[in-house]
């Protein structure tokens, strides 16, 4: 069989609850969160999300783990060109400033969903270089997905810039209409599944390519990916 793609309604709800809080400025919500949409899902910008102290010990962290990002298929044509850093517990150095990072970054995502840290993947950082794009995707997991069967679905995401090109490498929702130019520290967020949990389609969205400024300065972007299940991740992460 297969496993099923829809999401546990009760972290989906939690997840919509937190996010369209925020969005529309309920208690405790930050007045520096500019809601870029809230049809047909709220998706939020976070302004300054990222510390500068996380910013460099994360990405110290990520030094030798770079490695290809995976690559998907749909036709002929790759879907993504960048490398990819997962800050795993096991693999970063014990007592380093990356640990303390990515265990920030983890629960501060944790906090923004409304879920436990327990629902948190390892946090993974995203290289680009001259060229480099992530074709439209979803973050969420189809059927043949087979993480579906031991961590559940991924019920949301955190997309946070650590450094940015001058030029290219929005993040696009087409079905949004919507561009988002990157800016160091700063982050979305957004529900992958309905508030029932069911997958939602319009979430796809894309890394434009980055491309050179004309400064002589090589381009690059780096980000980090923070996603939530709808279950503790098994561990340790």
């Amino acid at each position: 069989g297969e496993p099923s793609t829809v999401a546990a309604e009760a972290p989906s709800a939690a997840v919509w609850q937190s996010l369209h809080g925020l969005a529309t400025g309920g208690a405790g919500a930050d007045a520096s969160v500019k809601p870029l949409a809230l049809e047909p899902f709220p998706l939020l910008r976070l302004p300054r999300w990222l510390p500068q102290g996380e910013v460099a010990a994360l990405l110290e962290a990520a030094e030798g783990l770079w490695e290809p990002s995976q690559l998907a298929v749909r036709g002929a044509a790759p879907l993504r060109s960048s490398e990819s850093a997962v800050l795993a517990e096991g693999r970063l150095p014990a007592g380093g400033r990356g640990v303390e990072a990515a265990q920030a970054v983890r629960q501060r995502a944790a906090d923004l969903f409304g879920l436990p840290v327990s629902h948190m993947e390892p946090p993974q950082l995203v290289r680009y270089g001259p060229g480099a794009f992530y074709a439209p995707h979803v973050d969420w997991g189809s059927a043949d997905d087979p993480s579906l069967w031991l961590a559940g679905q991924r019920v949301a995401s955190a997309l946070a810039y650590l450094e940015c090109s001058d030029a290219g490498g929005a993040t696009h929702f087409p079905a949004l209409g919507l561009r988002v130019v990157p800016e160091p520290g700063a982050a979305l967020a957004w529900p992958n599944v309905d508030a029932r949990g069911t997958p939602l389609e319009a979430t796809e969205h894309e890394a434009e390519p980055v491309v050179a400024s004309g400064d002589g300065v090589p381009p690059r972007k780096v980000a980090l990916n923070l996603w939530a299940r709808d279950r503790p991740v098994p561990g340790p992460w």
